[in-house]
């Protein structure tokens, strides 16, 4: 019975005991510490998981991997294997222009320097390559930019791009100085073969039309920075003359060569940058060169310059405008003026005389002309069909007085205004005085009828 009942005993204790003996052992070494893992363990989880990640794109679990088991030799190449693939992934981006992303990853890969300091160097180089496509980019982009401009004519635009202060940051002044450089070079070649074109093809819209707008902003000296104003200056006669006579006149053409006119009855030119506006009003009598023509709505005008030079530069030496109507081929200073008040003129010495002296005139009343001999203060009265503009052209046949005697003689200078007159008599200069001179009305130049 004591046997039986120790039995029992016995059973009671033995589900208590068990668990406390086993962990007696463990403390003794006799079994796995959860508290400290196995190493071995460890490693072969570590290796498991990159097996099996190695292969995959993503690059992110190779990371994750590693801060999991970083002590373990797996672990430490997930770590290494990622960040050659973030390497990887970043420069492809930074290839693509894809500044923002790739630098993300770069500033991902140099938070892992401090556990690893052989990152460093990768993180050094990944970059440089950045920094490098980065350059790239940015270079390629104003190409772009630029050539969009010269496409569109838009030269501005381009000189914009170029000196745009991000710009400046990111790249060295050394390139930056180049590339204007080439473009301005470019930019003013263009310009003088747009100019050379719309004269060659006499239009400007057959040249400018299909980038107008382009046009007149690149040919704006406001339009350009400082420094390269002057260079639009210095062409902006001949981009004035040449868009005058082709663009702005109707049927615009050269005369060539020029020819030389006279204004015909008091006139006001027209501005020949802006044809629509007077200007300046000319007398009657004042030559001038006509070097081109054309129409400004109805009526014909002709464009005043030099004759001297090409095309290009006659063009460039327009300064204004003067009705066809308003000008004769022919020396209009033997006409009477149109405003006559003021003016010098020959007039009959008596009534129904061809022999004509020199007046002023007074005024201009009820029809008449009232002027005064030269020298004297009677007004005598004419009729304007009487009078003659004073002009004397070299070799007009003249009579002067000479010690009380009317001599033959001829002028030797050509004679306008003024009170003397240079006169030859039989061979001898005689210095006289227009009071002293008289011409018979055949002896001038016969006024033509057109």
């Amino acid at each position: 019975m004591r046997f039986a009942s120790h039995l029992a005993s016995l059973s009671r204790a033995l589900p208590l005991a068990l668990p406390l003996a086993l962990a007696g052992l463990a403390a003794c070494g006799g079994g796995p510490d959860p508290n400290h893992p196995d190493p071995t363990s460890l490693e072969a989880q570590a290796q498991a998981g990159y097996d099996r990640l190695k292969d995959k794109d993503d690059p992110q679990p190779l990371l994750d991997l590693y801060q999991r088991y970083p002590k373990t030799a797996a672990g430490r190449k997930a770590l290494f294997v990622g960040v050659d693939k973030y390497s990887t992934q970043a420069e492809k981006l930074a290839k693509a222009c894809k500044d923002t992303e790739a630098r993300d990853i770069l500033t991902t890969i140099a938070g892992l320097s401090a556990d690893e300091t052989s990152i460093d160097s990768k993180v050094d180089a990944l970059k440089e390559k950045v920094e490098k496509y980065k350059r790239k980019c940015r270079l390629d982009a104003l190409d772009a930019d630029i050539e969009k401009a010269k496409k569109d004519w838009d030269w501005p635009k381009a000189f914009e791009a170029i000196d745009d202060d991000d710009l400046a940051k990111e790249i060295d002044a050394k390139t930056i100085g180049r590339k204007r450089e080439d473009v301005t070079k470019v930019w003013l070649a263009t310009l003088d073969k747009t100019l050379a074109d719309i004269v060659k093809r006499r239009s400007a819209a057959l040249v400018i039309d299909e980038h107008r707008k382009g046009w007149i902003a690149s040919t704006d000296p406001k339009s350009y920075p400082e420094d390269l104003r002057d260079e639009v200056q210095k062409r902006a006669s001949k981009i004035a003359g040449v868009m005058l006579v082709f663009d702005k006149l109707d049927g615009g053409s050269l005369i060539d060569p020029p020819e030389r006119f006279w204004t015909f009855g008091d006139v006001k030119v027209r501005v020949a940058t802006a044809p629509e506006t007077e200007g300046t009003q000319l007398f009657q009598g004042l030559p001038f060169m006509v070097v081109a023509q054309g129409k400004l709505g109805t009526e014909m005008m002709y464009a005043v310059g030099k004759p001297e030079g090409d095309e290009l530069t006659r063009l460039a030496s327009i300064q204004f405008l003067v009705p066809q109507k308003h000008s004769k081929s022919w020396d209009t200073r033997m006409l009477v003026p149109e405003t006559i008040a003021g003016a010098r003129v020959f007039a009959p010495v008596s009534a129904g005389n061809k022999e004509l002296g020199a007046f002023d005139v007074v005024e201009e009343k009820d029809g008449f002309v009232f002027a005064t001999p030269v020298g004297k203060t009677n007004k005598v009265k004419f009729k304007r069909a009487e009078l003659r503009g004073f002009y004397l052209p070299v070799g007009t046949k003249v009579k002067v007085n000479v010690n009380y005697a009317w001599k033959k003689g001829e002028v030797t200078v050509e004679t306008t205004e003024g009170d003397d007159v240079a006169v030859r008599v039989n061979g001898d200069a005689v210095p006289t005085k227009v009071v002293d001179l008289r011409v018979d009305r055949d002896a001038l130049p016969k006024i033509p009828t057109d």
